[in-house]
């Protein structure tokens, strides 16, 4: 809760009649940006530094590859919002059928 409330994407109140609730609304807050921004590894992660092109161990290699990876995966997080986890009858389902079958 602490990360959400320093990423102003909830206010917290401590004691009784205290709580959390959304600072923004749920259309504005994008799944890469929660996901991204409190997931500790995906945090940590610095995605400006490639490692030398001059190192080609497999470990290396690995290491270049698993970054593109999680870049990928925190684009396409980027399509989605906080609304279209909490709405029921939200349009993610068609969204991803629909990539499927383009795959």
């Amino acid at each position: 809760v602490s990360n959400l409330t320093r990423l102003d994407l909830v206010v917290a109140q401590r004691g009784p009649g205290g709580g959390i609730k959304l600072n923004r609304k749920p259309q504005e807050i994008g799944l890469d940006e929660v996901i991204g921004n409190t997931e500790k590894n995906l945090r940590d992660t610095d995605f400006s530094k490639d490692p030398a092109q001059s190192d080609s161990s497999a470990d290396t290699k690995l290491n270049l590859f698993l970054r593109h990876a999680l870049q990928a995966y925190l684009a396409e997080l980027s399509h989605f919002t906080l609304a279209d986890v909490l709405a029921p009858d939200s349009n993610v389902s068609q969204i991803l059928e629909l990539k499927r079958q383009a795959a």
